[in-house]
């Protein structure tokens, strides 16, 4: 609804509150409370348009392209057609889309996003809550990957040990197991072909890197019965994440208090997610078992870390992203059915790095120029954790893709469009096609590649580590038992057991 309208559904309750006779004393300030809310949210519109009216023009005074829509939603939902609206009315320039109150700068191409990070790159700050209001405030407000500046330092000092190539080389042990359980699991999810089975992988992936990033944050304390209280949380998470991104009235801290039902649900996840983090951390002191969350929690210990700040930031870690790693997974297992001679290259080096150290493949995984390697990032090539990453603002005023971009410009990355870019990857960017690592060093993708976090500071996300020791360790535990074929015109994958 436009301001226009706004103004006249306004005056029109004005004039209908001025024609009946005066309420009753006691029916008085309900009323005046209601007329002061419809004020206070149309001044708050107003001002926010003003603010994000500011004109963006090029060298000749042309004013930036903009999509017409709301792009809320549709970033979640529709990024693809995003993408493409965005190519059809800027072409390979930057474009403006809308997010709710805000307006975002979309980048597209290597040359903008030197352009952004030039001179400044650890000095993006991020808006508020990354432009997805009160209600996101409350679940994922003060997680480090929303905020900025010496609190995301300090969050990071605490977090940063625990999720290291060292420590994350610590769980590899119960990785293989539950990877190994999960393995044997998998005819049960899928149909009988022959000496083997076909299944859409998807769904079975789907909480395996959930498992197994929770027995790296919770360590010994972690059980079956704490993981099976995760997924009851999660259950509720995901209904609040709808709520998050679909009920943009929430957006604001007036319509949290009218939305009863949903700040009830926000109110029983925070309680029962700080009470399950605190039965953990008081768990692994009274009977002194290894945990990190009890060695980060040392941090709201000495004052130095906010509550808040350390569960928002497990939250981020296991919910916010079940389904990032999940589908890279899916990702992986599709194009290698796909590509049986990658497959099988693969299936040779994994057999060649176990053959010289049986007990320890850590320094296989570790390096950056193998096969394996390469097969990962070509995954995460074709399926980043966001197809639009999460903004971040211009710290000064700076010049993009020919354009004027003011101080405090909120900026996102259309993450697909990028890893696709045929100047940045060559003619075959729509291949599954891991050498293309080989031939071009990851050194030199730095503004062309996007695969976690934030932009081209996707290199510091604080998963990482057991990230890749998650992806690796599930492909050398699958390819070594079975080998993976695409299903015509279907997406399913037959899994054949390979021969002793």
């Amino acid at each position: 609804m436009d301001l226009a309208s706004m103004d006249y559904d306004f005056n029109s309750t004005k004039q209908q509150f001025l024609s009946h006779q005066r309420p009753p004393p006691t029916a008085r300030p309900s009323v005046l409370i209601a007329i002061t809310l419809v004020v206070l949210v149309l001044v708050k519109k107003v001002l926010a348009n003003k603010r994000a009216q500011r004109k963006i023009v090029d060298t000749y005074g042309c004013p930036i392209r903009e999509l017409p829509m709301d792009t809320r939603v549709m970033k979640f939902a529709m990024s693809q057609q995003i993408s493409e609206q965005g190519k059809a009315v800027a072409g390979d320039a930057p474009f403006m889309i809308r997010n709710g109150r805000s307006r975002e700068l979309v980048l597209t191409k290597p040359d903008h996003i030197r352009s952004f990070y030039k001179g400044d790159m650890k000095h993006h700050p991020k808006p508020p809550y990354l432009n997805m209001g009160e209600y996101f405030k409350r679940i994922l407000g003060h997680a480090v990957g929303a905020i900025s500046g010496e609190r995301w330092s300090m969050i990071r000092r605490y977090f940063d040990p625990e999720f290291s190539f060292h420590v994350a080389r610590q769980s590899g042990d119960q990785f293989k197991s539950i990877i190994a359980q999960w393995v044997k699991d998998l005819p049960r999810y899928g149909v009988p072909v022959g000496r083997g089975f076909k299944l859409e992988v998807q769904g079975p992936c789907r909480f395996l890197p959930f498992q197994l990033v929770s027995q790296h944050i919770y360590g010994q304390v972690f059980s079956e019965k704490l993981f099976d209280d995760l997924l009851s949380l999660n259950t509720l998470h995901e209904v609040i994440l709808f709520d998050v991104i679909l009920n943009t009235r929430l957006t604001s801290k007036i319509w949290n208090w009218f939305d009863r039902s949903a700040t009830r649900r926000m109110n029983e996840f925070n309680s029962k997610w700080k009470k399950f983090n605190m039965d953990i951390v008081n768990t692994a002191r009274r009977e002194n078992l290894n945990c990190p969350a009890e060695r980060i929690f040392s941090g709201v210990d000495k004052n130095e870390m906010k509550v808040e700040e350390f569960l928002h930031t497990l939250d981020e870690i296991l919910f916010a992203n079940v389904d990032v790693s999940s589908a890279l997974l899916n990702t992986l297992f599709q194009h290698l059915a796909a590509n049986p001679t990658i497959q099988q290259n693969l299936r040779e080096e994994i057999a060649l790095y176990k053959s010289q150290d049986p007990n320890d493949q850590s320094q296989y995984m570790s390096k950056t120029d193998t096969l394996l390697n390469f097969v990962v990032m070509e995954g995460m090539r074709f399926s980043p954790a966001f197809a639009f990453s999460l903004p971040e603002c211009t710290s000064t005023a700076k010049e993009i893709g020919g354009y004027h971009i003011p101080a405090n410009t909120p900026v996102v990355i259309d993450a697909k469009r990028l890893n696709g870019d045929p100047d940045s990857w060559g003619k075959d960017s729509d291949e599954f096609r891991p050498e293309r690592f080989h031939e071009l060093p990851i050194s030199k993708t730095r503004c062309q590649f996007m695969r976690f976090g934030v932009g081209a500071a996707s290199g510091r996300c604080l998963g990482k580590n057991v990230a890749d020791l998650i992806f690796k360790l599930t492909l050398m535990t699958v390819l070594e038992q079975f080998s993976l074929h695409a299903v015509e015109d279907n997406p399913e994958i037959e899994f054949r057991p390979l021969e002793a």
